[in-house]
């Protein structure tokens, strides 16, 4: 009895000293975070590349599918979208936003596994046309995209096209202005140089004149007027 009691005073104390000391941590925080706070949430690798392939699946099912697949995210990618069109009845997603960009050995291997898990003729046409449904829709998006980015590079070629055509009818429109401008001062040259030419004459017959007059002159000069 008295070791009983003994006992029990002691796992009073220690109940009491583990309620003064929660009591204590509660009036008085501690200044530094417990070691659990300090711990940050492991995120294995791969698993952003996953989100952003299945972002309507939750991150637990993409994680448990990476441990599953050993961090392999090739084989987590398969995985998913095999469960992907198993639960294609019940939720319909689209199989070719999730698998669109899978390499065609995938989309082989992938059909070739749901045929194997058809369990009737009906089964397996159901399921392959879920396939072929998908790979078709892969196609047109790819094929959508490929022609967005034509147009876009065809727009872009095209306004530099534009550019580059009005650049050279300015340049072609300067050009004329400027032959047109000197053939107008070629022909104002010639016409300065028939002036030239004409003035020069007038002036050589001007001076023969001139210098026939002065002849005349000094001859009759030396004259008698009885002579005459």
């Amino acid at each position: 009895m008295a070791s009983a009691a003994v006992c029990s005073a002691r796992i009073c104390g220690t109940k009491r000293l583990h309620l003064f000391d929660d009591e204590y941590n509660c009036d008085f925080p501690s200044p530094y975070p417990s070691p659990v706070t300090k711990r940050r949430r492991f995120v294995p690798p791969g698993l952003e590349r996953l989100q952003a392939r299945f972002p309507n699946m939750e991150v637990a099912v993409l994680e448990l599918a990476l441990e599953e697949c050993g961090g392999n995210i090739d084989a987590a990618i398969h995985r998913l979208c095999r469960l992907s069109l198993e639960e294609a009845p019940a939720s319909k997603p689209n199989p070719a936003a999730k698998i669109s960009s899978d390499p065609p050995t995938q989309w082989v291997e992938l059909l070739v596994e749901e045929m194997a898990k058809a369990t009737s003729m009906d089964d397996a046409k159901s399921r392959a046309g879920k396939v072929l449904e998908a790979l078709e829709k892969a196609v047109a998006q790819a094929a959508g995209k490929e022609s967005k980015r034509r147009a876009e590079v065809m727009s872009r070629e095209n306004s530099l096209l534009k550019r580059a055509v009005a650049i050279l009818y300015e340049r072609q429109k300067d050009k004329k202005e400027k032959e047109a401008e000197s053939e107008a001062l070629k022909k104002l040259v010639a016409e300065y140089q028939e002036k030239l030419k004409t003035l020069e004459a007038n002036n050589f017959a001007l001076s023969v004149h001139l210098s026939q007059a002065l002849r005349g002159g000094s001859i009759s000069g030396h004259c008698r007027p009885d002579v005459f």
